[in-house]
């Protein structure tokens, strides 16, 4: 019992790929328990943490030689001050490229397969969530995508529905994709990391997925916009 927590099996994991718990922090990780977790074979080490930390919505940062896990909700937030978006090397630029996830990226529905642990004999269950929105015209529907989704980790079908939509809001609310430069000044900033910046008078809260930096003495980004971050259904209306 001692184990059965988000971040209790992810120390174990990483301590049984000889890594020393100085070199990882857990403590930003909520305590939520887990009925159980299942890795068959010999399999690389992380790919032992994605469908947890998938399943539970945690992301990993690397700095200063050590990987910090934390809940994706509650990743620290940098604010990018107003106009440094748009540094830039010769001729100005427009700042802030934004650009719009296509429907055909998006996900219509999905089939989870999951440990059910409200089967005596804790047989695989399945939830299929059909994405419905008014707002989405036939033809645009027509383009969303299925998605077959297997996660080794024992719950309640109310908890695998619950990842479920969650996954599915988040390709209907996360459909913004950010690239600008900032100065060195911000040269700390790295994949995961969440910032808060203005483009067009509007403040977005995103989160990193690329960090580049140029010859041109600049720090290129591109990331995602943050509105999906809670595993809790009922918060996204």
């Amino acid at each position: 019992s001692d184990y059965r927590t988000v971040p209790t099996i992810i120390s174990q994991i990483l301590q049984n790929g000889n890594i020393s718990t100085n070199d990882f922090d857990v403590s930003n990780c909520a305590s939520t328990t887990v009925i159980g977790y299942t890795v068959k074979g010999a399999t690389e080490l992380i790919k032992k943490l994605q469908p947890l930390m998938l399943c539970f919505n945690i992301v990993a940062q690397e700095r200063g030689n050590k990987i910090f896990f934390y809940d994706r909700a509650n990743v620290p937030s940098i604010t990018v001050n107003s106009g440094y978006e748009s540094a830039y090397v010769g001729s100005a630029t427009d700042g802030v490229e934004i650009e719009e996830t296509p429907y055909s990226e998006r996900i219509g529905e999905i089939n989870l397969k999951f440990v059910d642990s409200d089967s005596n004999e804790y047989k695989g269950g399945q939830e299929r969530i059909v994405f419905h929105n008014d707002g989405i015209s036939d033809d645009n529907f027509q383009k969303l995508t299925k998605l077959n989704m297997e996660l080794p980790i024992t719950m309640s079908r109310s908890t695998a529905k619950s990842v479920a939509s969650r996954l599915l809001y988040s390709t209907h609310s996360d459909v913004l994709t950010f690239k600008f430069n900032l100065p060195l000044t911000y040269l700390h900033v790295q994949e995961n990391d969440k910032l808060t910046i203005t483009a067009n008078g509007t403040e977005y809260k995103v989160l990193v997925k690329k960090v580049d930096i140029g010859a041109n003495g600049l720090v290129g980004i591109e990331a995602t916009h943050e509105v999906a971050t809670d595993t809790d259904w009922s918060s996204y209306g």
